[in-house]
């Protein structure tokens, strides 16, 4: 908790009370409490790896304005073998270009 209090810039009190508050929107704890601190529940790790892909998308959103002024493209996807595929044609039709791809799951 203290990682995060420093993170944030705020008391361990406000942490705690937003954690709760977070916990009781979605009726189900996100951490076991134990006597070493904190530990993320099974729904938690879910609910974590939904906001990772979260703020990965939201990234690639703020990153649109250098797409088009640095010649870059962005984009993230499931799994797919025809991702590939398709990347391979669009470089070999904009060489020039600079490409990145994340790929992702959810759950």
């Amino acid at each position: 908790m203290s990682k995060a209090t420093a993170k944030l810039f705020t008391p361990q009190p406000n942490v705690s009370r937003v954690i709760k508050l977070f916990e009781q929107e979605l009726g189900s704890p996100l951490f076991e409490r134990t006597s070493k601190g904190l530990k993320l529940t099974a729904y938690g790790k879910s609910i974590y790896s939904y906001a990772e892909n979260i703020l990965k998308n939201v990234n690639l959103i703020t990153d649109t304005n250098s797409i088009s002024s640095n010649n870059n493209f962005y984009v993230a996807t499931y799994p797919s073998n025809i991702m590939s595929w398709l990347l391979v044609e669009l470089y070999q039709k904009h060489p020039g270009m600079i490409f990145s791809h994340q790929q992702g799951t959810v759950g």
